[in-house]
């Protein structure tokens, strides 16, 4: 699937098994169903949409963009993300299972009571990011971050 633009669109019980998605744009959609079993989605932009019905599995997302998402209480499982822009993110409660970000800027983001195992951050910016005492972190690491501007820490 490459070149695509989906507005507006209910896109009910999909599943991208073993698939390349390419310059795509996602805008206002609605999702339920996976994306799974080594799928590369690539120079794509998401925007104003909540993954809380979407399964995400074993996945590289390279050259994408993600405006306005919701991940609230979302688990990110085996993802690979390499040249990933995060702005306006709800990332609460989430959590990040054997997950590499590799140069990827996140913008105004709240991260509270989010759980990162197995998780590796390298070359990463940080702005903007609301974090909260409720994080954990097992066997993951934040390698030449930088934390831009404040870091609000909530209780």
């Amino acid at each position: 699937l490459s070149g695509v633009t989906f507005l507006g669109c209910n896109l009910e019980n999909v599943v991208f098994i073993d698939c390349i998605l390419e310059k795509a744009s996602f805008i206002s959609c609605k999702f339920s169903g996976k994306i799974e079993s080594e799928s590369a989605i690539k120079n794509c932009n998401f925007t104003d949409l909540d993954f809380s019905k979407i399964e995400i599995d074993n996945v590289s997302f390279i050259n994408c963009s993600f405006a306005g998402c919701n991940f609230e209480n979302y688990q990110f499982n085996n993802i690979f993300m390499l040249n990933v822009n995060f702005k306006n993110i709800n990332f609460v409660g989430s959590i990040f299972n054997n997950t590499n970000f590799n140069n990827i800027n996140i913008n105004n983001a709240n991260l509270s009571k989010s759980q990162f195992v197995n998780s590796n951050f390298t070359n990463s910016n940080m702005q903007n990011v609301v974090l909260s005492s409720e994080i954990t972190s097992e066997n993951s690491s934040f390698i030449e971050k930088r934390f831009i501007e404040n870091w609000p820490i909530s209780k």
